[in-house]
């Protein structure tokens, strides 16, 4: 399969490609493709590749898969792949609020007819198969999500509307989840000297728990860690960590979840590999 990375001197980009190097079990060929000129070398498995500068004429050469990395100003792009009917893989954000594009998070089930899929954010990654898991079970009612992710420069104070992140983040778990009944709040706070990222996920349910319960449904959640279960063989880099689990009082039927994630972005590479492994079957 001959995939295109569009944007693939974005940091997500690189760290996806390295981690693909290193994990993956079949063989593509790559077209790396940017923005820049002149165009640099990237090196993967020790040889070195050319980054192609882009052209709307590269859409012709072939490619199966692309898969863009980037901001929404790269729309224009994606519509240009999908009208060429290129199979495209987005995480640019551009069409969080577009109904007709599937947000595809570890569920592959209705991708094999799909020309455009959309990937969703980082963090989303990270904790929408847990809401989704707990949706199903206790059906949700309202969630307030206050992410800590890491910085080099902490600011002192923080806007007193949403930011567009936090907008983002909210229209993607209301898509996610499916149900406009759930309400929803999300601060991201960036904070430096650490080397996680944490959730703070306070989560008021409809239908009647105990904590027994709600742990069971987060065992059965891909790569997530129970404390309980943490040990020195535990994947750190791979797992999201279940710090605590407790109830919230602040409502009548709630709980807190503390998760941790030492690199969120294997979860948004795991979900593009088992993509296109679904696209080479």
């Amino acid at each position: 399969m001959k995939i295109a990375i569009i944007g693939v001197l974005d940091d997500l980009a690189q760290k996806f490609l390295h981690s693909y190097e290193e994990q993956a079990t079949t063989e593509h060929d790559f077209v790396l493709i940017d923005f820049v000129q002149p165009a640099p070398l990237i090196e993967l498995g020790g040889v070195e590749f050319p980054v192609v500068h882009y052209t709307h004429e590269l859409l012709d050469n072939d490619i199966d898969l692309a898969i863009c990395f980037g901001t929404p100003e790269r729309k224009e792009i994606v519509l240009k792949l999908e009208d060429k009917g290129i199979r495209t893989i987005d995480l640019t954000g551009s069409f969080i609020n577009e109904p007709t594009v599937p947000l595809v998070l570890f569920d592959h089930a209705h991708t094999a007819s799909q020309l455009l899929l959309a990937a969703p954010s980082l963090h989303l990654h990270v904790f929408g198969p847990i809401l989704r898991k707990l949706h199903q079970r206790f059906a949700l009612r309202r969630v307030a999500i206050t992410i800590f992710p890491p910085c080099d420069d902490e600011p002192r104070f923080l806007p007193d509307k949403m930011t567009e992140d936090e907008m983002s983040l909210i229209n993607e778990t209301i898509r996610l989840i499916d149900n406009n009944q759930v309400h929803y709040t999300a601060s991201i706070r960036p904070l430096i000297k650490q080397t996680q990222t944490k959730y703070h996920l306070n989560i008021e349910f409809i239908k009647p728990f105990n904590m027994d319960s709600v742990r069971d449904v987060l065992n059965v959640v891909p790569t997530v860690v129970l404390k309980d279960s943490f040990s020195r063989e535990t994947d750190i880099e791979n797992s999201i960590i279940v710090n605590r689990v407790r109830r919230d009082f602040s409502a009548d039927s709630a709980v807190h979840l503390y998760l941790s994630a030492e690199k969120p972005e294997q979860r948004v590479f795991e979900n593009i590999r088992q993509l296109i492994e679904e696209f080479t079957q």
